[in-house]
């Protein structure tokens, strides 16, 4: 009983702390969007009309494989004309922009073009002004483009995303070779191998994200690179700060922010689900070391504050938003699109996952045949290890990393199922959450298969001693 009530305390605790900090960070975030709002405009009107002379803009929305304008320019059109249309009092731009609610052929690009040339944009309207997100990446486009124009805007993000992807793979890879070399330390060999683990499910999850995240389409783009910076910069965390050796408030408050910023620049993109497929990964690679069940529930609280921050951020923002429009019209507004991609004209788990498969060349580096060759895998990796681990699972064995992994891998799979007509819609782009399935599956078959690849490893390493040792027989 004194467990339970420990347990239900930590919940309440966490929860508390999650709101809290959701409330207040929002608050300022708002307050950043209104400053935003109140940047000159003729600016960003000059900036776009030279982007479309220039042909950095085209009325092409999805360019597939670009890697100069980014392929998914639907968005980034949709972005720049929430950010160049000041006809709203900037308070309400700052909480709903504008964005026309009926387009032809559904083509922001064109209607971007066409009001940057002087046709008259689409009349205001309640139906115009978009209360679901927190619009970051509409302030964060509308500050960068005060200095730079649009293709250095790109360059800055693309260039971010490589240099930061970069920084994770060397420092992950550095800081596991310094752990493996004192790992024979006997009176601290515990924590060295769990130094050793997180340094290598990191490494692992780097390497993934810089051959299959498609960061070479996407990295540049007004709506993805700043959401994907927020993931880049917790794994960055991750790597220097060991959240099962911090204070539980510190941990659950860097899992708060963590879920705050993923709410101010998601728009649908598939925020969510990477960031709690990460968290879990990030803990079970801490959960190989000692004291296992606490760092099990550590994770699972950070995942819950994660959550909680999210949706506590959200829904702040519609209630200020509500006070405003009015709350009858921004409440159905939004439930009525969570009710279309998840209920209304419902496509088949199967008829989502062909469409996610022909969209498989994202996850391939442009290669559809390797995309879709790496989800069968994952999915075949999974079911495997799943099988061999619980077996082991009969004789005791550590059961806290696998079920980490497994939720990890979960994740993505329920977001799929849930949103599965939004997957199928929008799977050129929802693809590339899928380097999680990846990434836990290979975990898991890696410690499903521990025995042949320590093997495989002491080979390895005797070859590459071998060399030496025919030098001294010599």
């Amino acid at each position: 009983m004194s467990l339970f009530k420990t347990r239900a305390s930590s919940i309440f605790t966490a929860a508390c702390l999650s709101t809290l900090i959701a409330v207040f960070l929002t608050s300022l975030l708002l307050g950043a969007n209104y400053l935003s709002a109140k940047l000159p405009r003729p600016i960003i009107h000059e900036r776009i009309v030279k982007a479309f002379s220039n042909e950095d803009l085209v009325n092409a929305v999805h360019l597939r494989t670009n890697t100069k304008q980014g392929a998914h320019q639907y968005n980034d059109c949709l972005i720049l004309a929430m950010a160049f249309d000041d006809r709203p009092a900037p308070a309400l731009r700052a909480l709903s922009p504008v964005t026309p609610p009926v387009m032809l052929d559904n083509n922001p690009c064109a209607y971007l073009k066409s009001i940057s040339s002087g046709s008259e944009p689409v009349p205001l309207s309640p139906a115009a002004f978009y209360h679901r997100y927190l619009h970051g990446q509409v302030a964060v486009t509308a500050l960068a483009l005060q200095w730079l124009d649009l293709p250095t805007v790109r360059i800055v993000y693309d260039a971010f995303a490589f240099s930061i992807l970069t920084l994770l793979v060397a420092s992950n890879l550095i800081l596991l070779r310094s752990t493996l070399v004192r790992i024979h330390d006997q009176a601290s060999r515990a924590q060295y191998i769990q130094q050793a683990s997180r340094h290598g499910f990191l490494l692992l999850l780097s390497c993934v994200l810089v051959l299959f995240y498609s960061v070479q389409f996407y990295g540049m783009s007004l709506g993805h690179g700043p959401s994907d910076a927020v993931v880049y910069l917790y794994l960055l965390t991750a790597t220097y700060v060991n959240f099962s050796a911090w204070r539980s408030w510190q941990t659950l408050t860097i899992h708060a922010a963590f879920g705050v910023f993923t709410a101010y620049f998601e728009l649908f993109t598939g925020g969510v689900p990477l960031g709690l497929s990460i968290i879990f990964l990030c803990y079970a690679s801490l959960a190989v070391g000692p004291h296992r069940t606490e760092i099990w529930w550590l994770g699972c609280l950070s995942a819950g504050a994660f959550l909680c921050a999210f949706f506590v951020a959200v829904i702040t923002k519609l209630l200020v938003a509500g006070s405003f429009f009015g709350y009858g019209e921004v409440f159905t507004n939004f439930l009525s699109q969570l009710q279309f991609w998840t209920e209304g004209n419902r496509v088949g788990i199967f008829d989502a996952a062909i469409a996610l498969a022909q969209s498989a060349h994202y996850l391939g580096a442009g290669w559809r045949l390797l995309g879709v060759s790496l989800l069968g895998f994952s999915g075949f990796a999974f079911a495997y290890s799943l099988v061999v681990i619980l077996k082991r699972l009969r004789s005791g064995g550590n059961w806290e990393c696998p079920t980490l992994l497994v939720l990890s891998y979960a994740s993505i799979i329920l977001w799929y199922v849930v949103f599965r007509k939004h997957a199928y819609q929008h799977n050129f782009f929802m693809i590339r959450i899928s380097v999680m399935l990846i990434t836990s599956s290979l975990l898991l078959l890696a410690l499903a298969s521990r025995n042949q690849l320590v093997g495989l490893l002491r080979s390895l390493a005797a070859l590459a001693d071998a060399p030496t040792k025919l030098q001294r027989t010599s």
